[in-house]
């Protein structure tokens, strides 16, 4: 026991080593409903969150869908973050006690060895119940499509976010020697997202002299930017990448006629002095396209606006490779949009038919030589158009400069949400495409003339559950990316460019509920939550183009036979033991000395039990009869939990009266740390009693009295 000045307080003034003895407090026995368990003749025992079998007339008959629940619940708290990867993950995962994990306990009753561990290489995870609290966070990642097959309920809280989005490309550098000659590591798409399209390289200009004049020498450079993955691991409307400009380059530093291949000059004014002009190339590489998905993807633009149109010396070499045309989606074979659904295929999103597939991705941008010059327009030599060509007009150190191509975004990912009983989505979904790279933003260097990147489509989300709500404060986001965009475009001098990779498509989206349902969705209600949304009036059914929704729909004909989607069952509370058996209590003092009392505390509380802070980790909470813990992923509790001695049930009456302290639980709970749950401090000559929670300060009392020991 120390003061508040942490100054050791004797054994002669009450201090020393106190210790607080937890009291055995002994229960009734627990009798299950008969003699046979559950008797499912009512619900009062019934655990509704991981429950999606028919309950009642004493029976459990199976539901129509859910998955088994083998790898328990699934709760994320608040300010947490948990990520799935669906190409291995192990459970328990890291960070989650989990308990309810079917056919995986091994040991003697009473001495149960907590799951063995279970690996899911398929992307499926059979879930007991899902739950994501308001700033919680569920990330998705993998190349396999994400499958949360939920027996019982699925409850994304307002504020809660679950996210499989594409990667954007970041800002390039176009004076390095590129993305794809140094194997960088491409923008990754949410689960089965494609890949974004690596921009274009710098050019390999080895066995010329222009190497003097800043060329690199670069083995293995590809000139042309990479096309970004397909819808789904295929290449099915993938962002093209932009083409290189101009094709071929000169083989030597002279810029005469004969050897300037495909680069081609204009005369424009020369930014180191006003008054003179200068010969530059003003020729540009393709900007990445757009990946397509539900449309087709954005074209990359690259087009100068006038007054250049073309080369002047040489003239008509071309100022650009034109636009690049963005990812088409005429394979996936979507067939006319309509509000029934009558002929849908592809768009149904189904598993089983390979159509649950992440978005596609972006292109990178193409190599170009804008901005390389040559001395016949240096300062002091004011030449004509014509004599930006000629035998003694060489390209001397630091004319030359060509430039590798920014990368394009990476697919949105792909997500089946399967509830046996309920999904109530109130939280943001976000299955949107990564943005395109775009050119360094600072402009006027070397390094900030990379061609765009182009974005990536959205992905593709599918809710299906007996009861579908979609409240007012959720967001399912399968908005493409923006494409890249080169701020040097409007500041060059001479012509203005456009230099903007292609946005990507928006992805898919299919909801279906049971005709059990007391309110069937319908496509208005869910409209107004899917990103991209058009509020115009007379624009209602642009969303038919990436959304369908058909109340009704989910029922044995559709599930049909493949498992774990028929699978389903319940859970039953058994364990409810009575009275409030996690309840700290304060007797009377004993002893007429503080030695003798060891300690003394009075506690007073405003506001009732109500008012006690709730620790968002540890505090139990009683849900439909059943002991769980209020978060921390998994709770179903086969038996008594080792609750830490700080922590008070919240449901329970907090006594004041000036007492001992005594710590009264369930027979053989113990303090997990190994501390005690209380402890004095001495301030002057008055003592503080104060509820100390060893446990990440689990309980706070609202006021603490003081009294002289």
């Amino acid at each position: 026991v120390k003061d508040i000045a942490n100054n050791s307080v004797t054994s002669a003034s009450g201090g020393g080593v106190l210790v607080a003895i937890p009291e055995v407090q002994t229960f009734g026995q627990i009798v299950l409903p008969d003699a046979d368990g559950e008797g499912f003749t009512n619900t009062d025992l019934e655990n509704p969150d991981q429950t999606g079998a028919e309950w009642g007339s004493g029976r459990l008959s199976v539901g129509l869908t859910g998955g088994s629940g083998r790898l328990g619940s699934i709760r994320v708290a608040a300010g947490e973050s948990l990520v799935l990867d669906t190409n291995s993950q192990t459970f328990p995962a890291t960070g989650i006690a989990q308990i309810d994990v079917l056919g995986n306990n091994s040991g003697t009753p009473g001495a149960p060895v907590y799951p063995n561990s279970v690996t899911v290489t398929d992307g499926v995870f059979e879930l007991s119940s899902l739950v994501i609290e308001p700033t919680g966070t569920l990330i998705l990642r993998g190349s396999n499509p994400a499958r949360l097959l939920v027996r019982g309920r699925i409850d994304f809280q307002p504020g809660s976010v679950v996210d499989l989005s594409g990667e954007s490309a970041p800002e390039h550098d176009s004076s390095t020697p590129g993305d794809q000659v140094t194997s960088a590591t491409a923008p990754a798409g949410g689960p089965n997202g494609a890949l974004g399209g690596l921009g274009a390289d710098r050019a390999d200009l080895t066995g010329t002299n222009l190497n003097g004049a800043g060329a690199l020498f670069n083995p293995g450079a590809n000139r042309d930017g990479a096309s970004g993955g397909g819808v789904g691991g295929t290449a099915i409307a993938a962002g093209p990448g932009g083409d290189r400009f101009p094709v071929t380059l000169p083989l030597s530093s002279s810029a005469n006629a004969g050897n300037t291949q495909g680069v081609g000059y204009n005369v424009v004014p020369d930014p180191r002095l006003a008054t003179f002009i200068t010969c530059v190339s003003q020729q540009l590489g393709g900007s990445g396209g757009g990946g397509g998905y539900a449309l087709l993807g954005g074209d990359g633009t690259s087009q100068p606006v006038g007054p250049l149109l073309d080369t002047e010396n040489p003239a008509g070499l071309g100022l650009s490779p034109g636009n690049t045309a963005g990812g088409n989606n005429g394979a996936l074979g979507l067939v006319t949009p309509n509000q029934n659904s009558a002929g849908y295929d592809t768009r149904l999103l189904r598993w089983q038919e390979g159509d649950l597939r992440g978005g596609s991705a972006g292109g990178g941008g193409g190599n170009h030589t804008y901005g390389t010059t040559n001395n016949a327009g240096g300062a002091g030599n004011n030449p004509p158009a014509a004599t930006c060509l000629g035998f003694f007009n060489i390209l001397e150190a630091g004319d030359w400069i060509d430039h590798s191509g920014a990368s394009g975004g990476a697919g949105g990912g792909a997500l089946e949400l399967l509830a046996g009983r309920e999904a109530l989505l109130a939280g943001f979904v976000d299955a949107s495409g990564g943005f395109g790279g775009g050119s360094l933003s600072t402009t006027g260097t070397a390094g900030s003339f990379a061609m765009p990147g182009g974005g990536a489509s959205g992905g593709a989300l599918r809710v299906r559950s007996p009861i579908v709500n979609i409240a007012a404060t959720s967001q399912l986001n399968i908005n493409g990316g923006l494409g890249g965009f080169a701020p040097w475009s409007l500041t060059t001098v001479g012509a203005p460019v456009q230099a903007r990779g292609g946005m990507g498509s928006p992805g898919l989206v299919r909801v279906e509920d049971s005709s059990a349902s007391g309110a069937p969705i319908n496509y208005e209600d869910v409209r107004q939550r899917v990103q991209p949304f058009d509020p115009l009036p007379g624009n209602e059914l642009t969303a038919l183009d990436f959304l369908s929704v058909q109340a009704g729909y989910l029922d044995a004909s559709t599930v049909g036979t493949m498992r774990p989607d028929t699978l389903n069952g319940g859970t039953s509370c058994w364990i409810r033991p009575e009275g409030n058996f996690l309840q700290l209590v304060f007797e009377a003092d004993s002893g007429a000395s503080v030695a003798e009392q060891g300690w003394t505390m009075d506690v007073v509380t405003s506001g009732g039990p109500a008012s006690l802070p709730r620790h968002e980790h540890r505090l139990p909470e009683r849900v439909g009869g059943c002991l769980r813990q209020r978060s921390g992923h998994l709770a179903d509790r086969r038996a008594f939990p080792r609750w830490p001695l700080s922590v008070l049930d919240a449901y329970g009456p907090l006594q004041r009266r000036r007492e001992r302290s005594v710590r009264r639980g369930p027979p053989g709970l113990s303090d997990p740390l190994g501390g005690s749950p209380c402890r004095a401090r001495r301030r002057d000559d008055a003592w503080r009693r104060e509820l100390h929670a060893e446990h990440d300060s689990l309980l706070r009392p609202l006021r603490q009295d003081e009294r002289r020991g």
